[in-house]
């Protein structure tokens, strides 16, 4: 039998700490954050999957992320996007778009994923790779179109983001720990499975 799980980054402590802050300030949030059901994180990609795929894409995982220095990703904005979803977005690098794109490729070499369908809300044209990966992985933006980001909440109230401080701590985190969970209601992390960390910088 099938679980959704989540394959992310979480931040160091402090990081957490005021995604959590900022959470609690959005009004009528959706997503309330915490240290426990909804914990802050930066998907790297979702995916449905057995206790035998589990167990393989863990191990080859953990093998990959051992020859991986830590490196770090900076912010660049607090966004409200599609109207409603608050995110913490980050500025793409070379080091974070391949470790998604790993990723990506471990699923698919690993795994089944049922067939899910395409989000018709986002009322855009998608390209034949876009319309693929929202079939296979529920999430037309990937591989090219990945935006890393960590979710702050979602509301139905314009929210003023230009307001928000960005303090130091979040304007540049270290990506060092990885973690696969098991994924609950709008993509929240309810039950971490599995820590992995990378390799420190030399």
């Amino acid at each position: 039998m099938k679980k959704n799980y989540n394959i992310a980054i979480v931040p160091h402590q402090r990081v957490i700490d005021e995604c959590i802050m900022i959470s609690q300030w959005i009004p009528e949030n959706e997503i309330q954050l915490d240290h426990n059901n909804t914990i802050p994180h930066m998907t790297l990609l979702h995916c449905s999957l057995d206790n035998r795929e589990l167990t393989n894409i863990t191990t080859q995982l953990h093998k990959y992320l051992r020859s991986k220095n830590s490196f770090y990703v900076e912010s660049s904005v607090i966004s409200q996007v599609f109207d409603w979803w608050i995110y913490l977005e980050f500025t793409k690098n070379q080091n974070i778009n391949d470790l998604h794109h790993h990723i990506i490729n471990l699923i698919e070499k690993n795994s089944t994923q049922q067939k899910k369908e395409v989000f018709r809300w986002m009322n855009q044209e998608l390209t034949q790779q876009q319309y693929f990966d929202g079939e296979m992985h529920g999430n037309p933006f990937l591989r090219d179109y990945y935006n890393p980001h960590i979710t702050l909440g979602k509301s139905n109230k314009k929210i003023y983001t230009d307001s928000i401080h960005l303090s130091e701590n979040l304007k540049k985190i270290e990506i060092n720990e990885i973690i696969i969970g098991e994924s609950g209601p709008l993509g929240t992390i309810t039950n971490i499975v599995k820590t992995m960390t990378l390799k420190k910088e030399a």
